[in-house]
């Protein structure tokens, strides 16, 4: 099946299975989860991949649904899961929780997916504000062992409206393996700015740019070129957790 068509699918491949998950948070909330899996493979021999959704939308999105299936299709394990203020019923009511919370609410997320499969290695990330939280998820408590690297798509390094300023100072605490993939046109990550950076943070850092590509990884060239881009971005991202993480 051509990368185009898989994105296109509202259901995925049937070499995929699908598991949804709802776990609670707090007196009143809840964060719902779904696990992606091929078939006939033991968690506990495998690497479980956990992605976080942007500030603006939802575990939904077609880009978080593209790396939850594609990844999964490759032979992961992979979790999407929704923060709390995205189970919000009415999209106004859709408010930024607090870094505090969404951290902690990534943390617990980790919880269940080390409870319920066990995975071989651990590998987290997100899209934008979803990778920024999983930098801090470990940054911030640089002493826990149980995640084996992470990965950043259209990390922003740039403060929201303020790109003389770099929000990046705590990655400098991550010891794990750390992938960043960003389009060269993202405005939320200038090429210079990331290149000094993951050179600073040392061997344990690697870059991939996407030549062209938005914070989507969208060259604007086309259907076909786009959904080209994204599959050799998941083969980036597999390549990168088998000689770097999974080894």
């Amino acid at each position: 099946m051509e990368p185009s068509a898989r994105f296109a699918l509202k259901v995925p491949p049937a070499s995929v299975k699908m598991e949804t998950k709802t776990i609670p948070w707090g007196a009143k909330r809840q964060i719902s989860m779904v696990y992606g899996s091929p078939p006939d493979k033991d968690p506990s021999d495998s690497t479980a991949l956990v992605i976080a959704h942007g500030a603006r939308k939802s575990m939904s999105s077609r880009l978080i649904t593209f790396f939850h299936v594609e990844m999964a299709r490759r032979g992961f394990f992979t979790v999407k899961f929704n923060f709390p203020y995205m189970e919000a019923r009415f999209r106004l009511t859709r408010i930024l929780d607090p870094k505090e919370v969404l951290v902690g609410c990534y943390r617990e997320v980790l919880g269940e997916v080390r409870s319920r499969q066990s995975p071989e290695k651990l590998v987290i990330g997100g899209l934008s504000m979803g990778a920024a939280v999983a930098s801090h998820v470990v940054a911030d408590n640089p002493g826990r062992s149980d995640v084996d690297g992470l990965f950043y798509l259209s990390y922003p390094i740039h403060r929201p409206g303020r790109p003389e300023e770099l929000g990046v100072n705590h990655l400098s605490q991550i010891s794990r393996p750390m992938l960043f993939i960003s389009g060269t046109r993202d405005r939320n990550a200038r090429q210079k700015h990331l290149e000094d950076l993951v050179s600073k943070l040392g061997p344990q850092a690697s870059l991939h740019m996407v030549e062209g590509a938005d914070d989507s990884f969208n060259p604007r060239k086309g259907r076909a070129i786009y959904f080209k881009r994204l599959d050799h971005t998941a083969t980036v991202l597999e390549d990168w957790i088998t000689t770097r993480v999974s080894h």
